[in-house]
């Protein structure tokens, strides 16, 4: 399910009414993305969604806006750190929500390949990297 009905009523999706839509659905039953978690996370204001499993998402080009930008030190680092975050946490995995394709493949190879280290990784080091992958010396 896509979390963000959780963003677009803020003022209506408070607390008690996230936790009892959630109850609907038995926890193994559902899995929700968060789907502008490099901007606007859903997941730490509602406690984890309360035991259901959750993905880590870079909506990045909201709108099919395209262009050369991006926080790559962000998808880098903070699905790890967002990872570890509390003994509930229930992330299970990242994501692309992308409303356009073709542009700035940086940013979708970067978020897609942070989740298979272990660690956060240093955005210059990756980027040099990746460089060296893409196109040679």
């Amino acid at each position: 399910m896509q979390a963000w009905l959780f963003i677009n009523e803020r003022s209506f999706w408070q607390e008690p009414q996230v936790r009892a839509y959630l109850a609907g659905v038995p926890n193994d039953r559902m899995i929700l993305l968060d789907l502008f978690t490099e901007y606007s996370p859903v997941f730490n204001r509602e406690n984890n969604y309360y035991g259901k499993k959750w993905i880590w998402c870079m909506l990045h080009n909201f709108g099919g806006n395209p262009g050369m930008w991006g926080n790559l030190t962000h998808v880098l680092r903070q699905p790890h750190l967002d990872r570890g975050k509390g003994s509930d946490n229930t992330m299970d995995g990242v994501g692309i929500t992308m409303e356009a394709i073709g542009q700035n493949y940086v940013m979708y190879e970067a978020m897609l390949e942070a989740r298979w280290n272990s660690e956060p990784i240093a955005a210059r080091k990756w980027l040099d990297d990746y460089v060296q992958r893409r196109y040679g010396e």
